[in-house]
């Protein structure tokens, strides 16, 4: 097993302890034989140091008697939740960034979204793409729609690790990511569920944290 393999692959996803113990565990089943041998953990030790406990460490349990409930809200009914990670898929060429885009127009100008045009939500939304120009394609098609080009801002896949500052500081209701895949670490195996979920689970994070409608493609 090259374990110094493990090592990078460690210290480039973005994810909390629990997380890496069950990426060690997938990947020491693709690549261990069966066995997990404890120099493997040893390095979730060495990145990921555990926090600090009295007694022994033990991930919370949550009574369901103690949580209230919540109302999902959308900003789509009832395709995209706010709060939440909403994955578009389809065939290329299909038109799925015309789609987002019209999207982004319509929170741009305040508009519902058919069929009922239900609630209206007015504020920003944040385009991150890494396929197409911002001159001479995204703003030409929201020019095309009637968008309010000042709530709308974007940026390049170069600024991706920066995702989190720049949902701080534009507070969009939507943030469209397009591809997702190119946003994805170079080392990172799209193929491997157990890898691309880190990344997910990552942008629902941040969907939940600040509380935007997250569309990636």
């Amino acid at each position: 097993m090259d374990l110094e393999k493990l090592r990078n692959d460690l210290s480039k996803l973005h994810a909390n302890r629990e997380q890496k113990v069950i990426y060690v565990k997938g990947w020491l089943g693709e690549h261990g034989n069966g066995h997990a041998p404890e120099e493997a953990f040893r390095l979730i030790d060495e990145i990921v140091p555990p926090e600090p406990a009295s007694g022994q460490f033990l991930p919370e349990l949550k009574y369901l008697d103690g949580i209230e409930e919540q109302e999902v809200k959308f900003l789509w009914n009832p395709y995209i939740p706010i709060g939440k990670l909403t994955l578009l898929e389809g065939d290329p060429e299909v038109g799925k960034s015309w789609v987002t885009l019209a999207f982004a127009t319509a929170i741009s100008l305040g508009h519902g979204l058919p069929p009922d045009f239900g609630a209206n939500y007015i504020g920003y939304t944040l385009v991150a793409s890494a396929e197409d120009g911002l001159a001479d394609t995204i703003k030409p098609r929201l020019t095309s729609m009637g968008a309010n080009s000042e709530n709308i801002c974007a940026l390049d896949d170069k600024g991706f690790a920066l995702l989190e500052d720049y949902i701080k500081q534009a507070k969009p209701i939507l943030v469209i990511i397009d591809p997702l895949v190119a946003y994805l670490s170079s080392e990172m195996d799209i193929n491997k569920a157990n890898q691309v979920r880190f990344a997910t689970a990552r942008l629902a994070r941040l969907a939940e944290t600040y509380n935007f409608g997250n569309g990636s493609g």
